[in-house]
């Protein structure tokens, strides 16, 4: 048998803060993606984020941006995949991705004819 701790209140108070920080975060990621202007978007990645944008905007999303070779140049839920070398000039595509990696992927990246649109930041302190 292994011996868990018992939680103290205190650990217990950290650990709500943390998962209320997640959900206000997910709330400023959906209304940033619901106060995007134009007909159709994209969206950086085909995974869990890009399925949980996909959700939320439907037809609003147009089209999908992954850099793995494997999944660029196809379709995923009915709509194209492109390499960001292959996106449309002017597009727009959201990032539903942690901040700090969104602005490396972007900074790497240095698109010039789309914008990478950056999620909002997310700042909570991780219990060690």
């Amino acid at each position: 048998e292994v011996a868990l701790p018992t939680p103290s209140d205190a650990w217990l108070a950290e650990d709500t803060r943390a998962v209320q920080a997640c959900l206000d975060w997910l709330e400023q990621l959906r209304g940033q993606a619901l106060a995007q202007p134009g007909e159709r978007v994209g969206v950086f990645g085909t995974s869990i984020g890009g399925n949980w944008l996909l959700g939320l905007l439907g037809e609003k999303i147009g089209f999908f941006v992954d850099e793995d070779p494997g999944r660029s140049g196809s379709t995923y839920r009915d709509r194209p995949v492109y390499a960001p070398g292959q996106v449309p000039a002017g597009g727009r595509v959201l990032m539903p991705l942690p901040h700090a990696l969104a602005a490396k992927i972007a900074l790497r990246l240095s698109p010039q004819h789309f914008e990478l649109v950056l999620p909002p930041t997310y700042m909570a302190a991780a219990r060690t």
